[in-house]
């Protein structure tokens, strides 16, 4: 199969429409359709629907784009292996990360790999764990920094961190060592990111604790004066705790709320980006020097 049609159809589809995508490799927004229709022909499905505002993609093509986007994998990694012959290790690394805290070791680990692999260059996305880990099953990305999901794919643990209690300076638990749950049932609970999938919907749900009271953030950074203004509570994995100040107690719970954080990745990534997993692995002192 063409690689080239694939090519130009997941460009389309990202870019999500024809022309927009022609104008991005420099062909005519004919070529790229034509790109298109050849490779519906060839599989014998349609892959998008077109209309005015730009391209949509099919059922068909949406049930497809995993499979559409480990060709193109293969094919770089084909190339990737001939580069490593001919020159040595070469490509583009993608990754994702869910926790800001991640970003001085990552970049201070990636700014030291190019020093020996100068021809490297990175992709970084920043999402939801959840969301990540789907990116690198669909061959989206090919690592992520992230809480562990499940165990179908390769993993290197970083840190055990814990969900903590973010309350005012004056709650009444705010002397407290430790605090359970169950004080989402009633107080004013400052949820982040709602219908997400996140470790703190886990959580409380895990616990059977289902708040009455809350108040939805789209913004992590809206958490802490809010929590200081005395407007509720919030929850928090520690980690995301450490660059923040001011009137407020972190508390952990009663029982702890273990988060498991580390690498996941896939085990067919290219040598350039097996190579990158083991520089992070090897670095991980390095690490938890920066957040302990």
């Amino acid at each position: 199969m063409n690689t080239e049609k694939i090519s130009a159809l997941l460009l389309t589809i990202e870019k999500g429409s024809i022309s927009a995508a022609a104008e991005q490799i420099n062909y005519t927004p004919s070529a790229v359709s034509r790109c298109i229709q050849s490779l519906e022909k060839e599989i014998g499905l349609p892959l998008l629907k077109r209309s005015k505002s730009g391209v949509e993609v099919t059922e068909a093509c949406r049930n497809l784009l995993p499979d559409f986007r480990r060709v193109i994998q293969d094919e770089s990694l084909m190339r990737e292996h001939a580069s490593q012959i001919a020159e040595g290790l070469s490509g583009t690394i993608r990754l994702g990360i869910c926790y800001p805290a991640f970003y001085p070791w990552l970049s201070a680990v990636m700014a030291d790999f190019k020093t020996y692999y100068p021809d490297v260059h990175y992709i970084v996305n920043h999402g939801f764990s959840t969301v990540l880990m789907d990116q690198v099953i669909s061959c989206e990305i090919d690592l992520c920094l992230i809480s562990r999901r499940d165990d179908s794919y390769g993993w290197v643990p970083l840190l055990d961190d814990d969900l903590v209690a973010i309350l005012p300076a004056e709650h009444p638990l705010a002397g407290a060592d430790a605090v359970p749950l169950s004080i989402y049932e009633d107080a004013p609970y400052l949820e982040l990111h709602s219908y997400k999938d996140t470790d703190n919907t886990r959580t409380l749900d895990a616990a059977g604790v289902h708040p009455r009271s809350i108040i939805h953030l789209g913004d992590s950074s809206a958490l802490y004066p809010m929590v200081e203004a005395g407007l509720g509570i919030g929850m928090e994995n520690r980690i995301n705790t450490l660059r923040h100040e001011g009137s407020f107690v972190v508390k952990p719970f009663c029982p702890p709320q273990v988060i498991p954080l580390g690498i996941a990745y896939r085990d067919d990534v290219l040598p350039v980006t097996r190579k990158f997993i083991d520089h992070l692995a090897a670095s991980k002192d390095s690490f938890l020097d920066r957040i302990i």
